[in-house]
């Protein structure tokens, strides 16, 4: 089952965000089992919020990617993740 995912990160910037890519070796493309991908970066932060095939999929990226955020200066987030099943969904 699909799922959505929203994360923030307070504080983070667009650089730090483009710096864990680079060293996630993502560039352009996407990881495995993602659908779809948001980055917005404001004043306040990063925001990130992902359509993933599965939640198993998501947690094998997250094994990968929040060690590089915290390498890179971004904060764990506060908050819990929020997680949410997806019913329906069009790309």
């Amino acid at each position: 089952m699909a799922i959505l995912v929203e994360i923030e990160f307070p504080g983070a910037t667009a650089l730090q965000y483009e710096e864990v890519r680079k060293l996630a070796g993502i560039g352009d493309g996407k990881p495995p089992g993602a659908i779809s991908h948001v980055a917005i970066a404001g004043d306040d932060g990063l925001r990130i919020v992902d359509l993933w095939e599965t939640e198993a999929d998501l947690k094998a990226f997250l094994e990968v990617i929040l060690p590089l955020t915290q390498q890179v200066g971004i904060q764990p987030p506060a908050e819990q993740r929020k997680i949410s099943p997806v019913y329906n969904y069009v790309v």
